[in-house]
């Protein structure tokens, strides 16, 4: 049988970090290993070493690589959101973010970054500042989104007057710690939909201004 070409380098990292993300996901940092990642991505345990000095670096490039993936995904929810209608709007916005973050790669990234936020932060010799911030970067960047999403809605007097920043910031960690938790076996394992319209009965009719509220009169 011939053989298969070997694969380009860089879709050979590629392979890597797609085999790292999955095994950190369902095994935590600190089970996982480096042979398991390889064997996943098909290709020799050595290969990794050539572009990771330890487990800890492959982990804050997948972080590093996914979390950029999945902020340009955000973004494009973001541009698309009807900013005309608070309650349509936010509704869309948060159903949207919802099916974003309940599946892969960025339910993977986050279930990643959940394990290792409550354990210890690995250490690698690679791992800058600018990787370890990717870590947590995925949550900062959806708290900016919100935030300055909320502050236009309060501009054009379309919801009721609040800290925007603190209330992105309490909307981000619910989202995040909600669908982070959702799995197998889990007490929180209802479809998207109906954690969709769980958030949207909790955070939007709360939003906005008294007299526009549904079923309540504007006296």
């Amino acid at each position: 049988m011939p053989r298969k070409p070997a694969m380009p380098g860089i879709d050979r990292r590629q392979k890597i970090l797609e085999a790292a993300l999955e095994i950190f996901a369902e095994q935590g940092f600190e089970a996982a290993t480096n042979k398991a990642i390889a064997e996943r991505a098909g290709v020799n345990q050595g290969l990794i070493y050539f572009y990771f000095a330890s487990k800890a670096d492959v982990y804050f490039a997948t972080a590093a690589y996914y979390t950029d993936q999945v902020i340009a995904q955000l973004d494009a929810i973001f541009a698309q959101v009807d900013e005309a209608d608070l309650a349509s709007g936010l509704t869309q916005l948060l159903k949207e973010t919802v099916r974003l973050l309940s599946t892969p790669p960025a339910s993977h990234l986050l279930r990643v970054m959940y394990q290792v936020a409550g354990s210890r932060v690995p250490d690698g010799e690679l791992s800058n500042e600018e990787e370890r911030r990717a870590v947590s970067g995925l949550a900062r960047h959806l708290a900016q989104r919100f935030r300055e999403y909320l502050e236009r809605q309060i501009a054009q007097r379309q919801m009721n007057t609040i800290n925007p920043a603190l209330v992105s910031y309490i909307l981000t960690r619910t989202l995040i710690a909600t669908v982070s938790m959702r799995g197998p076996g889990n007490t929180l394992s209802s479809s998207l939909e109906s954690l969709a319209e769980a958030l949207v009965g909790l955070y939007v009719y709360g939003l906005l201004p008294r007299q526009n509220t549904p079923g309540q009169s504007s006296t």
